[in-house]
């Protein structure tokens, strides 16, 4: 079988690249469309192209800018997420370091690990009304404490797995 070369190579390599430009880029234009368009046409099927199919309005925009204050969910998303680190990065790594260097007698170090990696397949949607219930009776629904403990609590498994594998990559004469 002969190889392609020459410009029909070139144009197909090229179409290839742009068919997946567009693939990657579509969901950004998608989400920039729809935040200019006006309610009634958000769910307009054929609306796709501003001025051709839509009037472009600037509503929301106004309301997420105009109305609000745009910093206030940003520092609110970097206490969280500060804070979620932080817990995860000491809990975890606690506990990659036992799981690492300690020898249990009952159960195997490998197990407890297969049993944290476990708890990630877990759907979030299966404990989303129990935890609903438990930060209702602790009174911590739309708070920052709440928000930390549950996104603690979804990624610290995951990071001792993470920590516990570097932990048996670092000589134990270190």
């Amino acid at each position: 079988m002969k190889q392609m070369d020459g410009p029909v190579k070139r144009t197909i390599i090229w179409i290839i690249i742009i068919l997946g430009t567009i693939w990657m880029f579509f969901p950004f234009y998608w989400a920039i469309i729809n935040s200019v368009k006006a309610k009634i046409d958000t769910f307009n099927p054929g609306a796709f192209f501003p001025f051709i199919n839509f009037k472009p309005s600037f509503w929301a925009w106004n309301k997420v800018f105009g109305e609000g204050d745009p910093i206030k969910p940003l520092i609110n998303s970097a206490v969280v997420s500060t804070a979620t680190t932080g817990i995860v990065l000491l809990l975890g790594t606690m506990a990659a370091y036992a799981l690492a260097r300690y020898r249990w007698n009952i159960i195997k170090s490998k197990d407890l690990t297969v049993w944290f990696l476990s708890q990630r397949v877990l759907p979030p949607v299966v404990v989303l009304i129990p935890f609903f219930i438990i930060m209702m009776k602790l009174h911590l629904l739309d708070t920052w404490r709440g928000l930390t403990m549950v996104y603690v609590t979804f990624n610290l498994p995951f990071g001792v797995v993470i920590m516990r594998e570097m932990f048996r990559d670092i000589p134990v004469e270190l």
